[in-house]
């Protein structure tokens, strides 16, 4: 008798962990579908630690979106960072000047609309240099630079430059 609830209870337990697993499953795939499908997404990873970036179209207003930023996993938590979009012709547009950089905190880089999504495709988060010298003149010691998500993209497209601005700083 005792064998056999053994048995019985050993079904139930992979049962519950079944069920468990199929319904965490459902949660992720309704989170990402919560966003929505024009958002962009993608990693940005470099020395300064890692990013997850996020273009979300802006309620209410057609061909703006919202450009948020969240750390991931920083270097250094605590650090002040600057937000650039870029391009390669070495055009740019500072969004953020200067905040604090914390782990899980999201960093609200502004609005963009799609002449901006056209006319950049790279962003740089980059340690803040107080010291006044141009953008392009900066050698940040730490960054991460990658491609600037654009509406549509997702996980299946995401890339990451891992830290080389090269193709802004030359």
């Amino acid at each position: 008798m005792m064998g056999r609830l053994f048995v019985v209870a050993k079904r139930w337990w992979i049962l519950a962990l079944v069920f468990t697993l199929a319904l965490s499953l459902t949660s992720c795939s309704k989170k990402k579908k919560a966003v929505g499908p024009n958002y962009g997404f993608t990693y940005c990873d470099g020395t300064l630690g890692s990013f997850d970036v996020y273009v979300i179209p802006k309620q209410g207003t057609t061909g703006y979106y919202e450009l948020s930023i969240i750390p991931v996993q920083l270097d250094d938590p605590g650090d002040i960072v600057q937000v650039t979009i870029a391009n390669g012709s070495r055009a740019y547009k500072s969004l953020v000047h200067q905040v604090v950089a914390v782990n899980d905190q999201e960093i609200y880089a502004g609005t963009l609309s799609e002449a901006d999504l056209d006319g950049y495709d790279i962003l740089d988060i980059s340690l803040f240099d107080g010291s006044g010298v141009g953008y392009l003149e900066q050698a940040p010691a730490k960054y991460a630079t990658c491609e600037l998500p654009l509406p549509g993209d997702d996980l299946s497209n995401a890339s990451s430059t891992s830290g080389s601005n090269s193709k802004i700083r030359q």
